[in-house]
């Protein structure tokens, strides 16, 4: 799994974002569940009461009967054994206000006529009177109300029940569940905590065996290897440093190899020319590709041609390192190279391509990659340099020309139009002019006819 330092900044955020949204979601559903279980709980028990009561009753409690009053008073003394209920007041459209009070706060028998004036003078099939609030002497409550009508059906509204629930659960409830919240939030967040600093010391272990490999390279072990995988910057660093080694082992043995036999010349100039073979891809042509290379002329230090192989992609490439010595120009191309072909063995042509423009100056860098399956677009794009590639019927030419030898080189490739590309390569210089100095390379995808044979 490949993970980008600057995400590690961002997990405990995400997590804590997360916990957050999770929590408050949680809070909001879990607060309108028990709300509605409060309002059904209300609205039933008016309905209960109304029945109980019935319009007959309520009639008789409005002209003052004594039985009714106490056979009432008792049926709601035991329901509020069994529920929540804190006032109940039957309102009698007879008497044009409340006939009956009960109170389990007798502090709330004030609340009754400006209570049926604001809410129940009106109410003609059950309902739930406002939101949780207070109300009289009660600080969180719920009223429902329900009508009582006369007795055997019919239309007939005598009147009203409301009914007064306590609420108190509703803030215990949430309270509670926000204090889970609070530590599901904080659970959450010391997860994102935990991975970033398991991550951190992750990325630190490798940067520990980045420093052992780097003084093994400075003692002058240069073949030590070098492989870190995981964190992307520093698999990149990785591959930069095992790149580095590996040159540096192939100069100083050449360099030593000059030494004992004594050639000052071969060290400082034939080293630079030995790197030829490392700025030449030494692989065959990828399959289903017919490529050719051509080196006209006498390439400036630094020119550098390859291609690799990378499962869905096929990408080829041309040009010359733009800045610095003849040897250090090799050294470099052939660094190129190679951080071309490992690269593309991890990564899609366009971010591997675009971190070695990071890495290394080009005089001239044209690219070409291609999808064998077909699902994304061939492309082909030049990097650096005023040139540009070559299209001559099926044949895609990179090179390292500039834009003054785009000419010449396009008349010559039309000589070569029906030539095999490895063909075409070897005889392009006889067609150039004589003081042509660059690289070519001939690229051409293999069609195959109905037969099976290529065409």
């Amino acid at each position: 799994m490949t993970i980008r330092t600057q995400n590690l900044l961002v997990i405990p955020p995400i997590f804590l974002i997360l916990g957050l949204t999770v929590g408050f979601l949680a809070d909001r559903a879990a607060r309108e569940e028990i709300l509605w279980g409060l309002e059904e709980e209300a609205v039933a028990l008016a309905v209960t009461v109304a029945e109980m009561v019935g319009g007959t009753t309520l009639d008789r409690l409005a002209e003052g009967s004594e039985t009714a009053m106490e056979r009432v008073d008792g049926g709601l003394s035991r329901m509020s054994r069994h529920g929540q209920i804190e006032s109940v007041v039957l309102y009698s459209h007879l008497r044009d206000g409340p006939v009956l009070a009960w109170h389990r706060d007798t502090t709330a028998a004030a609340m009754e006529e400006a209570f049926w004036d604001e809410s129940v003078r009106g109410v003609r099939e059950h309902a739930v009177l406002g939101s949780v609030g207070p109300w009289g002497p009660y600080a969180e409550a719920l009223v429902a109300a329900a009508p009582i009508y006369a007795a055997g059906g019919g239309a007939d509204l005598r009147g009203a029940a409301a009914v007064v629930i306590d609420a108190t659960r509703l803030s215990t409830l949430t309270g509670r569940l926000r204090r889970n919240f609070i530590l599901l939030v904080g659970l959450i967040t010391g997860l994102g905590v935990a991975a970033a600093l398991f991550l951190s010391a992750r990325i630190g272990h490798q940067v520990t065996e980045l420093r052992r490999v780097g003084a093994t390279v400075a003692a002058g072990e240069y073949r030590a290897p070098v492989q870190v995988s995981g964190v992307k910057e520093v698999q990149d660093l990785s591959n930069t440093l095992g790149t580095m080694a590996s040159i540096l082992a192939d100069v100083f043995s050449r360099g030593r190899r000059a030494l004992l036999v004594g050639d000052p010349f071969l060290l400082a100039q034939g080293v630079a020319s030995a790197y030829r073979d490392e700025r030449q891809s030494d692989i065959g042509p990828p399959e289903g590709f017919d490529v050719g290379f051509s080196a006209i002329g006498d390439p400036a230090p630094g020119s550098l041609h390859g291609w690799a192989d990378a499962g869905r992609w096929v990408v080829f490439w041309a040009g010359r390192v733009g800045e610095g010595e003849a040897l250090d120009r090799s050294i470099q191309a052939a660094a190129v190279n190679r951080a071309l072909q490992h690269g593309l063995q991890r990564g899609p042509p366009d971010v591997v391509t675009a971190e070695v423009m990071d890495l290394f100056r080009f005089g001239s860098l044209q690219v070409a990659w291609f999808c064998r399956d077909g699902s994304e677009p061939d492309e082909v794009r030049c990097l650096a340099g005023n040139g540009e590639p070559l299209r001559q019927d099926d044949t895609l030419v990179l090179h390292s020309f500039p834009a003054g030898r785009m000419d010449a080189l396009t008349g010559s490739l039309s000589l070569f139009r029906d030539l095999p590309a490895a063909r075409a390569a070897r005889e392009l210089p006889l067609a150039l002019p004589q003081d042509s100095s660059g690289v070519v390379l001939l690229i051409r995808r293999v069609r195959h006819t109905p037969s099976g044979g290529p065409s």
